[in-house]
C-alpha cells in the first residue's frame, strides 16, 4: 500500500517579506529533528523524499 506523508517545513529564520528564501531558525531545526525522529519509526528507511527547492524545505527534508 502506498503511503504519502506531508510535512511542513520548520520555523523560518526570517519573514518572507525580508528574505524570499530564509533558512530555518534554531527552533525550526529543532522542529525538523523532532519530526525526523517521529517519522523514523513509521516511514520505511528507503522512502522517497520530495521537497520544494526552497532552503527551509531542503533543511527540513
Amino acid at each position: 500500500m502506498t503511503q504519502i506523508w506531508l510535512v511542513r517545513h520548520g520555523e523560518a529564520a526570517a519573514s518572507w517579506e525580508k528574505d524570499p528564501d530564509p533558512g530555518l531558525s534554531a527552533l525550526g531545526r529543532e522542529q525538523a529533528e523532532r519530526t525526523a525522529l517521529m517519522l523514523s519509526d513509521v516511514v520505511p528507511e528507503h522512502a522517497r523524499v520530495v521537497s520544494s527547492p526552497l532552503l527551509r524545505a531542503q533543511q527540513t527534508a
